[in-house]
């Protein structure tokens, strides 16, 4: 899911500089309203991804003082927590209390990912497909076949 998220968010920061950028496009209201929902879009993905990962981490030490770890780093620290007392021995009780409470987390994610995936960027989509721009190609964000979209 975060290797997703962070694609679709790499190809939408493409798009809006492209609308944004491209001086044939500056006056365009089409290409402004699409590079609105393209940020908007943006930042529902971050959220969503947000929930899973720090999408703030720099690599600095002080990382762990900015922000709580999200849910990727919660699970990488409960496997590793479990794994150190090796086979030997059952999880704990609290051990696999933490594992439900996450299993709920990571359900509630991925409840919120596929609404993402099969509701809101489609919908971008169609919306990119219906514009009127010339020399964008439109379809690599949803998915689809890529298409030219204008004259």
């Amino acid at each position: 899911m975060i290797n997703r998220l962070e694609w679709v968010r790499k190809q939408l920061a493409d798009l809006s500089g492209q609308l944004r950028g491209d001086t044939a496009l500056s006056g365009d209201s089409s290409a402004k309203r699409l590079a609105g929902l393209a940020d908007s879009l943006d930042r529902h993905a971050g959220a969503v991804e947000g929930a899973l990962f720090d999408v703030h981490l720099t690599g600095a030490r002080e990382d762990a003082f900015r922000s709580p770890m999200q849910l990727y780093g919660r699970l990488a620290a409960l496997q590793s927590d479990v794994s150190e007392s090796g086979a030997d021995f059952a999880p704990t009780a609290q051990q696999q209390a933490v594992f439900e409470l996450f299993t709920q987390r990571l359900a509630d994610a991925s409840v919120r990912f596929a609404g993402f995936m099969e509701r809101e960027l489609p919908a971008f989509g169609a919306e990119l497909h219906k514009a009127p721009l010339k020399d964008i190609v439109a379809g690599g964000v949803d998915g689809g076949a890529p298409r030219r979209t204008g004259p």
